[in-house]
């Protein structure tokens, strides 16, 4: 399990998307989100509540979403 530094609570899970393609459409496809690489998806009582992709990743809307996801 890998540890997102700003918030070590949140468990983390990465797919590569070369080794486990199949994997990753899955997940893509079970979540409702289309699928990109790189890309983060947050999942709460099992449902994808956020996710964004490739330059939209930062680590303020990271922590952003996390916090509002801790508020529902």
């Amino acid at each position: 399990m890998i540890e997102y530094e700003n918030h070590a609570e949140v468990p983390v899970a990465m797919v590569k998307v070369i080794e486990s393609r199949n994997l990753s459409l899955s997940l893509a496809d079970e979540f409702g989100v289309s699928h990109a690489s790189p890309q983060v998806i947050l999942i709460q009582r099992g449902k994808a509540v956020w996710h964004t992709s490739h330059y939209k990743i930062k680590d303020a809307s990271i922590t952003t979403a996390i916090e509002n996801m801790k508020n529902t």
